[in-house]
């Protein structure tokens, strides 16, 4: 489906249909569906609602670590909290990884406390050292086979009859439960986190793509915590960030709080299309703060240009920069063509998408396959953006939103793909960006069209607030008049039954020592969850602790004597003698999710 269609779909429905009736544990659900069904909309490789469920779906759960709570409190008050995810650092400063994130942190860093975090995971070495310290947050991580329902999420179903006829997606609910278990127990996590570091905002980049994100912005909510996405790239007329029509009155519990954009036209983009006074997920313009040092600051140690490399970019001939994307979407014909009927002084400066920034070989052999040798791609990645553009004539891409950046630094842009053509046509139609989807021919002619980089300038100049010292001033702005929100916590027994059942996989599985610290961990979550000292009671009696086991189920009947396991129990336990009837105790299954 197009991009055109997909935005259709995502109207008709908003237009046409309640959205925020579908709920789930008295939430309205609609960002987390909505962003599933655009990723599935856009691409037809996506494998959200194309993968059977078996009849389960996989909850995780994540626990932080206990001794590493306790340390954070260190941390308490920073005024801004960044968090990031490994793939975020895109390129190297004196052997150091730069994040997204960094050129906003700088904006703060010295006037005010600040922290990065990040979870722990195999890939962050992939990615490290860090340009700037941050506190990698560890977590224990077990997986629970859930059986998928139906009619869990409210009018879910309707819903995806509604889908189904506007196009040929057939939303499976186990898939959204999936989502949504795995979102909340993401919320939960940073529910223990955000509560010993207590920051005044915390700023994110890409909410709509994991759970982490989006479980980290409910946690903020019930904490009073504004949060802000902050901008990383271009793409108009996008849902995640355009064309909610239907927001309620308190916002929605999974939007960010802000959207740091960086400019006017990406701010009135974004409140187009708000509900009348609409006051929640609200654009604030800040500066592209990369883009502004690099022109305005230009030669500062930051820039981190390979000094020979850039000497080989002052050589005669054309530097036309080609930004890539998918590995699997190779180049397309004609601008192979293009390239291999070049003339030979020409330089093809090919950047791999930062996300596959290591998947560079296919993109060689297809070049090598076709006797293509005047380019450069290693060091073409790994250099600095806006220093390469500084240095090219010219900028080709599939829909990278670069070309847009491109202009402001006074250099055209070519969209080579249709779909190129279908995210930026507007731009396309009033002539700021050129279009070839078929031709070599006249790819090279408009290349070799002369241009004036002072009105690719001015024309780029619109997307774009420049002003130094504009993007401090939006984060203190928001530091002060940012729309408080009163702590809302819900599910206060969430994680406590999530444990209790993990804790019963394992006693399933014979690993009683694991079920024991899982029954515990219940407890210290919370401790007036009678269900956890049952556990703990019924295991206990079965290992032949018979006086702890009396311990834990005279502790449950005082937290609830109406509990009709507990009561179950409590009588179990008046009658057995301690020789011969140890598995009186047994556990019994059907610990489960509390609704609220």
């Amino acid at each position: 489906m197009s991009f055109t269609d997909a935005l259709r779909v995502i109207a008709d429905l908003e237009c046409q249909w309640d959205v925020n009736a579908v709920r789930y544990d008295g939430v309205a659900v609609w960002p987390i569906i909505r962003n599933a069904l655009t990723a599935s909309l856009e691409n037809p490789h996506n494998p959200t609602f194309r993968q059977s469920r078996n009849g389960q779906y996989n909850l995780w759960s994540y626990l932080p670590d206990s001794a590493q709570l306790k340390s954070l409190e260190a941390y308490g008050g920073v005024d801004f909290l960044f968090w990031t995810r490994w793939n975020e650092y895109r390129r190297q400063i004196h052997g150091r990884y730069y994040g997204l994130s960094d050129s906003y942190l700088e904006m703060v860093k010295d006037s005010h406390r600040v922290l990065k975090i990040e979870l722990d995971s195999g890939l962050i070495k992939t990615t490290s050292p860090r340009f700037y310290p941050m506190e990698i947050i560890r977590y224990q991580q077990s997986r629970i086979p859930c059986p998928v329902g139906r009619d869990d999420i409210q009018n879910f179903q309707a819903l995806r009859q509604r889908v189904l006829s506007l196009c040929s997606i057939d939303m499976d609910e186990g898939v959204i439960l999936e989502i949504l278990h795995n979102t909340e127990q993401y919320h939960l996590f940073f529910l223990d986190v955000l509560q010993r570091i207590g920051p005044r905002i915390v700023s994110l980049i890409c909410y709509y793509t994991c759970p982490i994100a989006m479980g980290l912005i409910r946690a903020c909510r019930d904490l009073g915590i504004p949060t802000v996405e902050l901008q990383h790239g271009i793409v108009p007329q996008s849902p995640y960030y355009e064309r909610w029509t239907r927001i309620p009155e308190g916002g929605y519990e999974y939007l960010p709080d802000y959207f740091y954009v960086w400019g006017d036209l990406f701010r009135d983009a974004i409140a187009a299309f708000r509900p009348a006074g609409c006051r929640h997920h609200l654009p604030v313009v800040g500066s592209h703060e990369d883009l502004r040092k690099a022109l305005q600051e230009p030669g500062t140690p930051r820039e981190g240009l390979d000094p020979g490399f850039l000497s080989e970019l002052k050589r005669p001939g054309k530097k036309i920069l080609v930004t890539l994307e998918y590995p699997a979407d190779g180049i397309p014909s004609h601008l192979v063509d293009a390239m291999r009927t070049s003339p030979r002084d020409w330089l093809w400066l090919l950047r791999c998408h930062p996300r596959f920034r290591d998947q560079k070989q296919p993109f060689i052999d297809l070049l090598s396959r076709n006797g293509i040798d005047h380019y450069e791609i290693e060091r073409a990645t790994d250099q600095p953006l806006f220093a390469l553009l500084k240095s090219v004539h010219a900028h080709l891409t599939s829909f990278s939103s670069v070309c847009i950046e491109a202009l402001r630094v006074g250099v055209p842009s070519l969209l080579y793909s249709p779909v190129g053509y279908e995210y930026f046509k507007e731009y396309v139609q009033k002539g700021f960006l050129g279009y070839e989807p078929d031709s070599a021919e006249n790819l090279l002619r408009w290349i070799n069209t002369p241009k004036d980089p002072a009105v690719i300038r001015q024309q780029g100049e619109r997307f774009f607030a420049m002003e130094p010292g504009l993007g401090r001033r939006v984060f203190e702005t928001l530091l002060k008049e940012s729309i408080p929100r009163q702590p809302q916590i819900r599910l206060r027994g969430y994680r406590a039954a999530n444990l209790n059942r993990l804790g019963q996989d394992h006693v399933r599985h014979g690993n009683l020592p694991a079920a024991i610290e899982i029954f515990s961990s219940a407890i210290r979550c919370e401790p007036q969850d009678p269900e956890a000292y049952n556990n703990l009671g019924g295991l206990c009696w079965h290992m032949g602790h018979y006086d702890q086991a009396r311990r834990f189920i005279e502790t449950a009947m005082q937290i609830d004597p109406s509990n009709e396991r507990t009561v179950q129990n409590w009588r179990r336990l008046r009658k057995a003698q301690p020789a011969g009837t140890r598995t009186s105790m047994a556990l019994e299954a059907g610990i489960g999710c509390p609704k609220s």
